[in-house]
């Protein structure tokens, strides 16, 4: 620190400042550099790391609910931040390290905790700001401009007099040609209502339910309760709580297939529970798409859903467990997994069982509600979750449904009361959304489920499984519109004598309404390898190509000359 000392025009200093006592003048001041800090200072240490692990979600307009751009706001923030940091709630991650490794862990190591430590232990000094030196956060991909943008083509208004409503609305965005997505992110407009949002791209030969979903109009709103789209088309994103505003790509040359003449549909959850009523409840929330072309298209991502919804989680319970095994009708790996559940959640495990690598653990979560992630495989490692028809998923949740852990709704806390599934907050989930990579080839078909034909090319005559894990690895709406014409009109007319065993055995089956595949390969096999023998030669001869019109992609024609 310079003193200096002024006495009429004459100026003395013993600090690095020149005087001149003969001229009625100011002094010459060298302006010297200001030492280093001392220890550890908020702009030279502390203030980088905060940048690179902490500014995603603290920022304007982010999930969390201040950000540390204002120094002199450190004084009551920076005890609470290291407090949070030592104690590894913040930042927020809940994936435990010995299940597997993850892309993009935010996970702190020890020197980047203990340096925190140290700026608390020497009284929180801020330092000088010039020795800050910004760097760029390496967990964000930094995406370019996006491609293609979208609105609802109406405000979402939901229904605050109750906890939680269901709002879907198709936006002004249409995909005009088979477009590849390789990123998609929702622009949340009202953090304060949005439990979740999930973008789907609903292809031409399922807007007819749609429009029907929407009474008829399109362009208003409508309500959606236990998500009747999720069925119609791929699903391209899942907006949560804590979700990072910019995130990685699904890969350099990944891409989710988009049919031609898709709208893209808004499901949008709000939770109104805390809303106070001071301002309209109205939401305009948008979406922004990052497409490839075809030809640097090498892997296709598609989404598949394993839930259990025959939740029973009793009132009083600490530790409640639910969960189901199911059968995926895929033979491809496992790139990404996004658990999920509801507000009495505390921890969600997944699980792969194959036949080829034994048990291996997808995901482990210590659940939070309001942090909500997707969790990436390494790359290189997506070999060990490799499922083939055969091999399991096993799904367990955990519960907290203590008299201590009851939400707070209008200042008093809730009774335990016993809990089934549902889409209320105030009720329970068991999903993990899972991400599955399957080759990409440009010369197969597209449409709904794009790469069928091809697919089904391959297929022996004497597999009855075959057929189902073509429409599998086309993406669960593929599979969804190809199981119900398989059991259609024509198909199940044409082959009464084989449907009706296997009906019979079906409905014995414990878990059919959670493991539709997996009951017709184990407990109803050979009732349901009879009626596929008899269905497939109605598919394969184009007799009962009625049944399939609303799955593009499936077509029987060019397959009536296969051996």
């Amino acid at each position: 620190m310079v003193f200096l000392r002024l006495i009429g025009c004459v100026a003395t200093t013993t600090m690095g400042i020149e005087t001149h006592p003969r001229q009625n003048t100011l002094p010459i001041i060298d302006v010297l550099p200001a030492p280093p800090s001392p220890g550890v200072t908020w702009h030279r240490d502390i203030r980088p790391l905060v940048d690179e692990h902490c500014s995603s979600c603290h920022d304007d307009g982010g999930v969390a609910p201040f950000v540390f751009d204002d120094p002199d706001q450190l004084s009551v923030l920076a005890p609470l931040m290291v407090s949070a940091v030592m104690s590894r709630t913040m930042p927020p991650w809940s994936f435990r390290d010995d299940c597997r490794p993850v892309e993009g862990s935010l996970a702190l190591d020890d020197a980047t905790i203990a340096m925190f430590a140290a700026w608390g232990e020497g009284g929180y000094p801020l330092g000088n700001p010039s020795e800050y030196q910004a760097e760029a956060p390496e967990e964000l991909y930094q995406l370019p401009a996006p491609d293609l943008t979208g609105w609802p083509r109406q405000p979402l208004v939901p229904n605050t007099s109750l906890p939680d409503d269901y709002v879907c609305a198709v936006t002004d965005l249409t995909v005009d040609q088979e477009t590849f997505v390789t990123a998609a992110e929702v622009i949340p407009d009202r953090l304060d209502l949005l439990h979740h949002v999930i973008l789907y791209a609903v292809p031409p030969e399922q807007q007819r339910e749609l429009r029907q979903l929407a009474g008829g109009d399109l362009d208003q709103p409508f309500s959606c309760w236990e998500s009747p789209v999720m069925h119609l088309g791929p699903k391209l994103d899942i907006w949560v709580p804590g979700k990072r505003p910019l995130r990685d790509p699904y890969g350099e040359h990944d891409a989710i297939r988009v049919p031609a003449g898709s709208l893209i549909v808004m499901e949008t959850h709000f939770n109104t529970l805390t809303w106070d009523g001071a301002e309209p409840a109205s939401d305009n929330s948008g979406l922004q798409l990052w497409t490839l072309p075809p030809e640097q298209v090498e892997g296709l991502l598609v989404s598949w859903t394993v839930y259990d919804t025959e939740l029973d989680i009793p009132a009083g319970d600490p530790a409640a467990k639910e969960g189901a095994v199911v059968h995926l009708p895929i033979d491809a790996p496992i790139v990404a997994t996004s658990p999920h559940m509801h507000l009495l959640g505390t921890g969600v495990r997944t699980d792969v069982l194959s036949e080829a690598g034994g048990e291996q653990c997808l995901s482990d979560v210590d659940w939070d509600f309001d942090w909500q992630r997707r969790y990436e495989v390494e790359p290189g490692r997506e070999v060990y979750y490799d499922v083939m028809a055969g091999d399991t998923v096993r799904l367990t949740c955990t519960y907290d449904n203590s008299a201590a852990n009851q939400p707070v709704i209008d200042g008093v806390r809730a009774e335990p009361q016993d809990v089934a599934w549902g889409d209320s907050s105030l009720e329970e989930m068991c999903i993990d959304f899972l991400t599955v990579r399957v080759p990409f080839d440009p010369d197969a078909s597209g449409g709904l489920c794009g790469g069928f034909e091809e697919c089904y090319a391959q297929c022996r005559r004497d597999d009855p499984y075959c057929p189902m894990i073509c429409m599998g690895n086309a993406g669960e709406a593929c599979f969804e519109c190809g199981t119900s014409a398989l059991f259609g009109t024509c198909t199940s007319t044409r082959c009464f004598r084989q449907l009706r065993p296997l009906r019979r055995c079906l409905a014995r089956c414990d878990d059919l309404k959670l493991d539709f595949f997996g009951c017709q390969m184990e407990e109803c096999a050979e009732e349901f390898t009879e009626y596929q023998r008899c269905a497939q030669r109605a598919f394969r001869s184009g007799i009962c190509a009625v049944d399939y019109r609303g799955c593009s992609g499936i077509d029987p024609d060019p397959l009536i000359t296969l051996p």
